[in-house]
């Protein structure tokens, strides 16, 4: 049963302090691989790159990606939603990279806000946002988040998932 060890970290935040869970994510798609860090997110029904992954993965994203039937929301409403697929998807263990488990994803959703925000605003908001690891991968997981011992882990009963 492999075990994937996650990333805990504090983020300031005005008056409180945010704390997250981020998994280390290979993304494997048109032959090349990217290294990635996601944020676990329970909330999100599906996994999802943000701009800052985005950009770097696939570049200009309406030229290479089909737009997605449906829009995801973003910063200030909805953002520029699109498909990508038959990507491959590697969770790997934030202690021993030697351990993960692969997703082959018939589709990954990608948001941009390139339309939304220009310059100084657009860098300083948007390349904040992480991509987000959702609930079509995280269903097969069994999900361990301790926050008073700040260590997470996801447990899965395989090392290779078709969704």
């Amino acid at each position: 049963m492999p075990r994937i060890n996650l990333i805990y970290r504090e983020v300031p935040s005005r008056d409180v302090v945010r704390r997250f869970f981020y998994v280390l994510a290979q993304l494997n798609y048109g032959g090349m691989w990217y290294f990635l860090e996601m944020m676990v997110d329970s909330g999100s029904s599906v996994s999802i790159l943000t701009d800052r992954d985005a950009l770097r993965v696939f570049g200009g994203v309406g030229r290479v990606l089909e737009p997605a039937k449906r829009s995801l929301v973003g910063i200030g409403g909805y953002a520029d939603t699109y498909v990508a697929r038959d990507v491959v998807l590697k969770l790997v263990d934030a202690f021993d990279q030697r351990v993960s488990v692969t997703f082959r994803l018939s589709r990954l959703y990608v948001v941009t806000h390139l339309r939304r925000f220009r310059g100084r605003e657009f860098r300083d908001a948007v390349f904040q946002i992480p991509s987000l690891l959702g609930s079509d991968v995280l269903q097969y997981a069994r999900v361990n988040l301790d926050y008073v011992a700040k260590r997470g882990w996801l447990e899965f009963e395989r090392d290779i998932y078709e969704v």
